[in-house]
């Protein structure tokens, strides 16, 4: 199966250090991801998400595998879930000016289209953005 690689840039009004504070703490995801909402419980390097749908709550098990503060970290999901069958996100904080560039690169194999996954992508990272951008500018 092949691996598909997905970008995503977001601008943040914030420093590089204030980005790694954000992002470094697991429970912040919470604030950032609505659509589906989720809930966050943290236990050493590995990190469980759940998620709430119509037939109950799906857990997801994600493992930290690098960090490199302030500039990167890396986590894997165990099992990801249907249609993906691996998929790795490496967050990247780049100064830029008084700003931060936020780079998300999703490594990730699937049972679609990767073109439909990745427009789906999009819209999981774009509503995201919505939130950072309104959370950092109150």
């Amino acid at each position: 199966m092949d691996t598909y690689i997905y970008r995503y840039h977001t601008n943040l009004p914030i420093s590089q250090e204030e980005a790694w504070q954000f992002f470094s703490e697991p429970k912040n995801m919470e604030i950032i991801q609505t659509i589906p909402p989720v809930r966050v419980a943290v236990t050493s390097k590995n990190i469980k998400v759940t998620v709430p749908l119509t037939c109950g709550l799906m857990s997801i098990n994600t493992e930290i595998l690098d960090i490199s503060a302030p500039d990167y970290f890396v986590d894997r999901m165990e099992k990801p879930p249907y249609p993906f069958t691996f998929w790795e996100h490496r967050h990247q904080f780049q100064r830029n000016g008084n700003h931060t560039e936020m780079i998300d690169q999703v490594s990730f194999q699937a049972k679609w289209f990767p073109s439909i996954l990745s427009s789906g992508l999009t819209q999981m990272f774009k509503t995201r953005e919505k939130k950072l951008l309104s959370y950092f500018s109150s």
